[in-house]
């Protein structure tokens, strides 16, 4: 599987381009645990920090600010070789595309190199892991926060290992709406519901008690083919970690496959959803909670040439991606947050004053746009902003004298 973008070409000038020499892009996980006591060798001669403790938050750079030129650090999560291994859950990512690069790092091989403003996906590794960063010696950014857990082996004789048929992690999600009439195989023998209406609250067990042992239950959640799709906001994820799985299905293909106690992310997805849970012969947990709204086509507001959707409950924006950004352009971006508020934080801000803006509105469905929060201009970055629900990000340059842009991060809560 790999999330493809086409990047911008840097400004020539700015920058050297990445040595030909890079690691490459992905090495699949290992199978079983793998205990690592050292640093790869791409983090020789860059400061390095092994991260002790079950859980927590790592961010680069601590200050909030943007990180500096010519650095090479590692972290490694030091989960200890009895844990099954550890869970990642990137809540922001910001670096100057195709120049600074963040590696993760799972038993001796390298699984991805990431570079740009798209978030990564939560992940359940094998064993322990390590984090690599490096940037050049011109351009900078916000950098990147992970939270991050280690997982603990099961109990020996409590319950049978997961099949090694599961269903892959992930799957890109359809880039049109692909309506779901039919359950995936993976539900054929259990309990199928199809849940009906616009929006509402799926959770399992109803009770508020634990799950039972031995289940297999899926949900339809159909929103009709005329809509987007449709929006899930999880409130609460309990589960016999590595033996109890909920997975996600968007059109044919599974989307990602949950278990243990971290939250999943909000999420904006094409076409109707399938959730599907099995839990195994022993040991349960709470189960999970998840409100859904099925989603209109979204309206681009009158005043934007193009409008892009962003959500996955937090992320950046960053316009333009390195250099200056263009005249007479007119660039909206949509923050989903359903059910939420919307925390947008400025990080950098350049622009000509009094002629070229960025404004903060609340998202409308049917009209696009609703109360400006902000609209302001100039080389002072604004304040934080707080938006009920989804957001409006605008960005309108006029003919002449251009500037850097600007970077903000947003979070769903």
């Amino acid at each position: 599987e790999v999330e493809w973008e086409c990047t911008a070409s840097p400004t020539p000038g700015t920058s050297a381009p990445a040595p030909p020499t890079a690691a490459p892009t992905s090495v699949p996980t290992p199978s079983t645990p793998v205990p690592m006591t050292d640093f790869p060798t791409a983090c020789a001669g860059g400061d390095t920090e092994t991260v002790g403790g079950t859980s927590g938050v790592l961010r680069h750079p601590w200050s909030g600010t943007a990180y500096g030129n010519n650095e090479k650090k590692c972290w490694r999560i030091g989960c200890s070789s009895t844990a099954a291994g550890v869970s990642l859950r990137w809540r922001a990512f910001s670096t100057e595309r195709g120049y600074d690069f963040v590696d993760l790092y799972v038993g001796a091989g390298i699984r991805w190199r990431g570079s740009g403003s798209m978030v990564p996906g939560s992940e359940l590794l094998s064993g322990s892991a390590v984090i690599a960063f490096q940037s050049d010696y011109s351009v900078t950014a916000g950098g990147f926060e992970v939270e991050w857990e280690c997982t603990a082996s099961p109990t020996p004789g409590t319950s049978a290992p997961a099949p090694p048929t599961a269903a892959p992690t992930s799957v890109p999600t359809p880039s049109t709406p692909v309506p779901m009439t039919d359950f995936p195989t993976a539900c054929a023998g259990g309990d199928t519901e199809t849940v009906g209406g616009t929006s509402g609250v799926l959770r399992h067990p109803g009770s508020g008690t634990a799950y039972g042992n031995n289940e297999k239950k899926c949900w339809h959640i159909d929103c009709s083919s005329t809509a987007a799709g449709v929006s899930l906001r999880w409130r609460a994820f309990s589960t016999e970690r590595g033996y109890d799985f909920v997975d996600l299905y968007v059109g044919a293909g599974i989307r990602w496959r949950g278990s243990g106690s971290m939250v999943p992310g909000s999420e904006l997805l094409s076409g109707s959803a399938v959730i599907a849970f099995q839990s195994d012969h022993s040991v349960t947990g709470g189960g999970f909670e998840v409100e859904w709204e099925c989603t209109a086509p979204a309206v681009q507001p009158s005043f934007c040439k193009s409008m892009a959707t962003v959500g996955g409950g937090s992320g950046t924006i960053t316009h333009p991606a390195q250099g200056s950004y263009g005249n007479n352009e007119a660039v909206c971006w949509r923050v989903t947050c359903p059910g939420g508020v919307t925390s947008l934080t400025f990080t950098r801000f350049s622009t000509e004053a009094n002629y070229d803006f960025v404004g903060v509105y609340g998202y409308d469905e049917a009209t696009g746009a609703k109360g400006q929060v902000m609209r302001t201009s100039g080389a002072t970055v604004p304040p934080a902003q707080q938006v009920q629900g989804d957001a409006l990000v605008y960005f309108q340059s006029d003919h002449s004298v251009t500037g850097t842009g600007f970077s903000l991060s947003y979070v769903c809560r």
